[in-house]
């Protein structure tokens, strides 16, 4: 299956050479998760993701479809 990644801050190092949240296809099996689209770019497992899928906040457990789009950041905080 094939889904639309785009990596945010310094996640970004984790995709093609590019600006950050610029938009790339990957090719994962069937029934792939979003934790294994992490691990198959190389993101240390300790890393702290924020995962969106269609623009709704998922685990990282959640199974990904054909053609989701998927959007990863780090958590951010402010005030």
């Amino acid at each position: 299956m094939r889904v639309t990644v785009r990596l945010y801050a310094g996640l970004s190092r984790y995709g093609p050479h590019g600006p950050a949240g610029e938009a790339f296809d990957y090719t994962l099996p069937e029934g792939s998760t979003v934790h294994e689209l992490l691990c198959a770019l190389g993101v240390p497992d300790h890393a702290p993701v924020v995962a969106l899928v269609q623009h709704q906040v998922v685990e990282l457990d959640h199974p990904l479809a054909d053609g989701d789009a998927l959007a990863l950041f780090p958590p951010v905080a402010g005030g």
